[in-house]
């Protein structure tokens, strides 16, 4: 999870469960809020032609 600060521009870095911990008071906070979580659970997607 990844935190861009609005009026600093200054990135914070959480692992998934603690940016869940901060987020209601960090959010308002931020510029950007990526969290890209999901993509931890998706499935590999393997080529059946190799």
């Amino acid at each position: 999870m990844r935190a861009v600060l609005q009026t600093s521009g200054g990135e914070l870095l959480f692992c998934g469960h603690h940016a869940r911990d901060v987020e209601a008071k960090l959010r308002p906070m931020t510029a950007e809020w990526q969290d890209e979580t999901d993509k931890l659970h998706e499935k590999p997607v393997y080529d059946d032609e190799d």
